[in-house]
């Protein structure tokens, strides 16, 4: 019996949902099989599908969306990710992104988000 849960344990830690990060590397899930990615402690980052990757601040979510500010983007300071279609969409400020999604944004650090996921019984899960 005990090494059944073990496995599925085992198994449980590499699904979308259970896949914390090893190493230098966190990951929380936000849905549509989507992730927030944060390297070395310090550089968050979004990855498509596809492998082109956007390197961001803080940032929030809901069910369909990820709203965030952008870091060391010359043109845009602003995103909104569709996590449905995987597209991202640009604003020049945080005025224009509240404005096209009709609601005001609280962004949050990625260290909050994590452990705010990874809390409670999910932390008995990690290895």
């Amino acid at each position: 019996m005990t090494s059944i849960i073990y496995s599925l344990l085992f198994v449980f830690i590499f699904t979308y949902w259970g896949d914390h990060g090893l190493g230098d590397e966190a990951y929380i899930p936000i849905g549509h099989d989507k992730t927030v990615n944060q390297i070395d402690g310090a550089e968050n980052y979004l990855e498509k599908k596809s492998g082109e990757q956007l390197s961001i601040k803080d940032f929030a979510f809901d069910k369909d969306y990820l709203y965030t500010e952008l870091q060391d983007d010359p043109k845009y300071n602003y995103a909104i990710w569709d996590l449905k279609t995987d597209q991202w969409r640009f604003y020049i400020n945080q005025f224009d992104l509240e404005k096209a999604i009709g609601k005001t944004i609280a962004f949050e650090d990625f260290w909050i988000y994590y452990n705010n996921y990874w809390n409670g019984w999910r932390f008995w899960l990690l290895p």
